[in-house]
């Protein structure tokens, strides 16, 4: 049986952190480690991890010293990871329980895939569901990979670590908009790279997103070939400076 890997960053997330772990509990395939990344969170988050830390072996928590935001959080985790195969989540996401299962199950049946992934249902506050999204697609041209994946340490190892120099913000995001954490982030002193990423077509809004500090904008539906292209042209320019 290939053991699973799963990374979970958190900051902060204190809201809905013990219904995300809780549903990696229950899982029906129970070759997992749980690798809980803290961001440093100064939320009720750390008690959270700790808790379930005590309760389950399979259950550990790398501390961040400094914030180092998502991409670096995951890098971290994955370093530690010792699994056959990968997959990370977040803090406001919940499995089905038999979601690992049936993805493991996949890879095992098709030594040629590198990454399998599933469909989604969204859920609100109160986790009511309000709607889905099906699996399918073309993973080669679209953007069709959600909440819910796994693939192999090769297929890791093959593309690198995530870039921790980049950051994808969406353009239209529930509470605040892209424009806006663009902003904020550039106030902060954020010296990353920003791709926005928004199916607005409208050339006053992409203006905004470019004065705000945005430095390529990417219109849905995205695919491969174009994420490729502006991820070369953003590294390159990273390189030069």
């Amino acid at each position: 049986m290939k053991k699973v890997s799963i990374v979970l960053p958190v900051y902060n997330g204190k809201a809905y952190l013990r219904q995300a772990i809780e549903s990696v509990l229950a899982q029906t395939y129970e070759n997992w480690e749980l690798i809980m990344v803290d961001d440093c969170s100064t939320d009720g988050s750390p008690a959270i991890m700790e808790e379930f830390a005590r309760r389950d072996s399979r259950v550990r928590i790398v501390r961040n010293k400094v914030n180092q935001r998502l991409p670096e959080s995951l890098n971290i985790g994955f370093r530690q990871a010792k699994g056959d195969y990968f997959t990370w989540t977040s803090d406001d996401n919940r499995y089905m329980p038999d979601a690992i299962e049936a993805m493991t199950e996949a890879l095992d049946s098709c030594p040629e895939y590198g990454l399998v992934y599933c469909g989604m249902e969204y859920i609100d506050q109160t986790g009511e569901p309000t709607g889905g999204v099906a699996g399918g697609s073309d993973v080669r041209v679209d953007n069709c990979v959600g909440a819910c994946f796994l693939y192999r340490r090769e297929a890791a190892l093959a593309t690198g670590e995530y870039d921790p120099d980049l950051v994808l913000v969406d353009l239209l995001m529930p509470g605040k908009d892209g424009i806006q954490v663009v902003r904020e982030l550039k106030e902060a002193g954020c010296r990353s790279k920003l791709i926005m990423i928004s199916q607005v077509a409208n050339k006053e809004m992409v203006a905004k997103a470019y004065l705000a500090g945005v430095d390529f904008f990417i219109n849905k539906p995205i695919n491969l070939i174009e994420v490729r292209q502006v991820i070369k042209n953003v590294r390159a320019q990273v390189e030069n400076e």
